[in-house]
């Protein structure tokens, strides 16, 4: 009896401590969710692997790894930061417009002091950021990674999705997508510069907007909650920040030997349709006349933008005019239908008028031609033509009895009518000889 007393002690004080076990990890509340949720770094050596070599990347042309350099924190996040700036200002905007690649079309967000173009990958953008006049990015970033760049696509630094800075002995692993990225911006660059601004197509906006939105959002957190990132932020935010590229450190590529130049092919080397391109070699002289320029080009654009509001404006009265005019037109519509009947009667008066006068003369013409045969009858018919009544039919009976007597009528000395008259005088005339 003795041993399974003590076998049944065994299993109770085996309960009894399972039981204590569960009940200290339930009183730890272990958090299971993802080290970016809970707003904790996990170690670079095992939270970060290597840039994916994703389908969108393997699209872009080859171009050479870029070089490498480092910065110290407190320089390397002002490229990150101009870029949030950035996208803060266009938070919820639209973009500005469009433009061709290739087949698709890219979009465009313009600033007072860059641009912004935004690149459909797979599920997501890619995001390249230039400063006014540049045709290369000082910032490139997908949804995994962003790219600090220096002159002639140094390499300066690479940040997380969540803004953590990585180590730069990781930087030559983020080399080669680092180059192809920066080769790829310049020839968006080139493509804006050459292709028509187009309106973005509404029903494809709509589209993307949802998931634009949301890329934009994560960033946005990243930016203001990694702590690193948000005391830069706190001990930078006097406005001083604008003026960050033109006190840039020179970079150092750490590929080489120490004191070792930047070999021409790792500085200036560019693929375009299968054919290497050189690059400008000096840009100085090109920057410090575009920094010396640069309130100039802001008030250009200024002017330009009142210009085309002037234009507007004045294309807008121009159309209140012209609808006016359509309505004077319009009211006065029966007034000119009368007056062109009224024109079109007088012109037809005025071409009957002259068949009237020319059917005159060829009236007397031909009463006179009668007058010269047959004697009166046609001259006091002419004479009723001219005198517009009937012709005497009185004097017509005396011209016959002047014809028949020789003489004129006796209207007295022989008391006799026209006949009578007639007869006395061949008489009165015999009896005298």
């Amino acid at each position: 009896m003795t041993r399974p007393d003590r076998n049944a002690s065994l299993r109770l004080a085996a309960l009894l401590m399972g039981g204590a076990a569960t009940l200290a990890l339930a009183g730890c509340k272990i958090d299971n969710r993802p080290l970016l949720a809970r707003g904790e770094t996990a170690p670079l050596e095992t939270a970060y692997a290597p840039a994916p070599y994703d389908g969108a990347l393997l699209e872009l042309p080859e171009a050479p790894p870029a070089p490498v350099a480092n910065l110290p924190p407190e320089q390397a996040y002002l490229y990150p930061e101009r870029a949030y700036r950035f996208d803060r200002a266009a938070y919820r905007e639209a973009p500005d417009y469009g433009f061709a690649y290739e087949d698709d079309q890219r979009w465009a967000w313009n600033g007072d002091d860059g641009m912004m173009f935004a690149e459909p990958i797979d599920d997501g953008y890619r995001y390249y950021y230039y400063e006014e006049g540049d045709a290369y990015p000082y910032y490139v970033r997908d949804d995994d990674y962003g790219y600090a760049y220096g002159e002639n696509g140094v390499l300066l630094a690479v940040f997380t999705a969540a803004g953590a800075l990585l180590g730069m002995d990781d930087y030559p692993r983020y080399a080669e997508p680092a180059g192809r990225y920066w080769a790829h911006a310049y020839d968006l660059h080139e493509a804006w510069r050459g292709s028509p601004r187009m309106d973005v197509r509404q029903t494809a906006w709509m589209d993307r907007e949802p998931l634009f939105w949301a890329a934009q959002d994560r960033w946005f957190r990243s930016a203001e909650s990694y702590e690193p990132w948000r005391e830069f932020r706190t001990r930078h935010d006097n406005g001083l920040h604008r003026g960050w590229y033109k006190e840039r450190p020179q970079p150092v590529d750490y590929r080489h030997a120490p004191g070792a130049p930047l070999r021409a092919d790792d500085r200036n080397w560019r693929h375009e349709g299968g054919q290497e391109r050189r690059l400008r070699q000096d840009r100085g002289p090109e920057r410090a006349g575009r920094e010396h320029r640069g309130p100039d080009l802001k008030g250009a654009r200024r002017e330009a933008r009142q210009e085309a509001r002037h234009q507007d404006r004045q294309h807008g009265r121009q159309e209140a005019r012209r609808e006016e005019r359509r309505e004077e037109r319009r009211d006065r519509g029966p007034e000119r239908q009368f007056a062109r009947a009224a024109a079109n009667a007088g012109r037809d008066a005025n071409a009957q008028r002259p068949e009237r006068e020319r059917a005159r003369p060829e009236r007397h013409e031909r009463a006179e031609r009668r007058s010269e045969h047959g004697g009166g009858r046609p001259m006091q018919m002419a004479q009723a033509d001219r005198g517009g009544g009937k012709p005497d039919r009185a004097g017509a009976e005396r011209g016959h009895a002047e014809n028949r007597g020789g003489g004129k009528p006796d209207r007295g000395e022989h008391g006799g009518g026209h006949k009578g008259g007639g007869g006395g005088g061949d008489k009165g005339g015999g009896k005298g000889k």
